[in-house]
Formats: C-alpha cells, sequence, structure tokens
C-alpha cells in the first residue's frame, strides 16, 4: 500500500513538474510575441512620430520632388551626387567631395543641395536624413529577419510607408551602381521588404 501511495505521489510530482514547465514554456512564448508586438508599435511610432516626420520623412520627400522635377544637366547631377554618397566608401569620400568644386558649377550646386544644405539649422543635411531614412528600412529588414519583430504587425501597420521606400530606392539605386556593395545591400533589403508587402 505505501509503495503505491509513492508510485502515485512520484507521478503526480512529475505531472505537476511537467505542467509547471509547460505553464513557463507558454509564458515565455506569449511573452516573446508580446515584445515582438511592441517592437512593431514602437517602430511604426517612430516612423510617424513629428520628429522624425520633419527631420527624416519631409527632407526624403523633397529628395524624391528634386530628382524627379529639377531641369536637366541639373537633375542628373544632383541624382549623381546623392547616389555618390552611397558609393562604397573606398572610391567616395571628403576627398571626392571636395573634388566637385561645391558652389562654382551646377555639379557643385547639386552637391551644395545635397551634403552640405541643412534641413533645418537644429536637425541636419538631406543626405543625413537620406541615411536615417534607409537605415530605418535597413534595419526593419534585419530585425523581420532575425525575428526580432512580429512581422504580420509590422507589415500591417508600415505597409502604407514601404512604397515610399520603394520608391526611393527605386530612384536612388539604378542600374548602373547595382553592382557596388553599398548598393546591394539596400536592394536586398528592398526585394526582401517586397516580398514581405506584396502579400498585404
Amino acid at each position: 500500500m505505501q509503495t503505491e501511495e509513492l508510485s502515485i505521489v512520484a507521478i503526480i510530482t512529475v505531472v505537476l513538474g511537467l505542467f509547471s514547465l509547460l505553464n513557463q514554456l507558454i509564458t515565455s512564448a506569449i511573452a516573446r510575441r508580446n515584445e515582438r508586438r511592441n517592437r512593431a508599435v514602437e517602430l511604426f511610432r517612430h516612423y510617424y512620430s513629428p520628429s522624425h516626420y520633419r527631420a527624416v520623412l519631409n527632407p526624403v520627400y523633397r529628395l524624391i520632388l528634386r530628382i524627379r522635377f529639377l531641369e536637366e544637366p541639373l537633375r542628373q547631377e544632383y541624382q549623381d551626387a546623392v547616389q555618390r554618397g552611397w558609393s562604397d566608401m573606398d572610391r567616395f569620400g571628403a576627398a571626392q567631395l571636395a573634388d566637385l568644386n561645391v558652389g562654382t558649377s551646377e555639379a557643385g550646386d547639386a552637391a551644395l543641395m545635397h551634403y552640405e544644405e541643412t534641413v533645418d539649422a537644429s536637425t541636419h543635411s538631406e543626405h543625413e536624413s537620406l541615411t536615417v531614412f534607409m537605415y530605418f528600412w535597413l534595419n526593419l529588414s534585419e530585425m523581420l529577419r532575425e525575428g526580432l519583430v512580429d512581422k504580420k504587425v509590422a507589415i500591417r501597420l508600415l505597409r502604407h510607408a514601404y512604397p515610399y521606400f520603394s520608391e526611393t530606392a527605386q530612384l536612388l539605386f539604378s542600374e548602373q551602381n547595382q553592382t557596388e556593395t553599398s548598393f546591394r545591400i539596400w536592394r536586398n533589403a528592398n526585394m526582401y521588404l517586397a516580398n514581405l508587402f506584396r502579400s498585404v
């Protein structure tokens, strides 16, 4: 009789232990899911915050308008100046920017518009705004790949913003510069995101 009681107690202990472990696993999975959802909501809030809009989205929109509507040859010079900032850094840097003779030619004016004009005296240049904008989307791509952000929530919240990134990337990364390392990074991120956002 005592042996049976000990066996029942042992079985109950094992079952309770398994139940406790299962409960911990479920609680942990729910906490991870909630954390990924919260990250997606925070990314959405950040993207549409007034400060991000003023400092990043508005200047990028101005950049798109310039690439689309500046008169030639300034439009092409401006687009080239923007693209040079995203070329492999061993081929382009401050010395090459200085060689554009900023302010003395149309090419210089194009570089000045992108690298030195401040969007607002308290913020940064158009190039810096573009950098923040592009890295937001690259980071989102990496966070989604790594499962750090809830895909469904992020895609649902940012589905109206993604075409803006995609259009900007297509304007900047023309076919002639697709082989450069920095452009491949953006192209790959854009392809990955395009597949995700296509599903909504």
